[in-house]
């Protein structure tokens, strides 16, 4: 039975898988390194890491996930030239905005960095379970009020 077929109006979907597997195999093997250097490493929340940015984010990793990634950040004290698509010094790592390029302008699309699936901030993706963040709530039942 669909939202559709029982005249539902409002639907908030929270870990929906909506891509093909293998679209969304590669964003689990790499988009979710780049939420997670959206978490810990981009500390202005611009969506760019800088190469301070990059380099303070390693600081504190295993060594072997601090050399990966390093091989893909950084030349040096630079951001990697290749890693750098426009040129301009800093590695865009935002998140894809898919629903909005499909034509739907009536979303919220909200990224809690560090959020678990059962909707609980956790520390460093480490997935604790626990109740739902009130944050989390209070936006859902914001929006879903806005929406009457």
């Amino acid at each position: 039975m669909t939202a559709a077929e029982n005249s539902v109006f409002g639907v908030v979907e929270m870990g929906v898988v909506g891509k093909p597997i293998k679209e969304l195999l590669t964003f689990q093997i790499y988009g979710r390194l780049l939420v997670q250097m959206h978490d810990e490493f981009d500390l202005n929340g611009d969506g760019q890491l800088t190469a301070v940015e990059a380099a303070d984010g390693l600081v504190g990793q295993p060594k072997e996930v601090a050399d990966q990634l390093r091989s893909v950040l950084l030349d040096g004290r630079k951001v990697l030239a290749r890693t750098d698509k426009n040129h301009d010094g800093r590695i865009a790592i935002v998140a894809d905005t898919a629903v909005a390029a499909a034509g739907d302008k009536d979303h919220k699309l909200v990224i809690y960095p560090g959020m678990a699936h059962t909707m609980n901030v956790t520390r460093k993706f480490s997935p604790e379970f626990g109740e739902p963040d009130k944050q989390v709530i209070t936006e859902i039942q914001e929006w879903l009020d806005s929406h009457r």
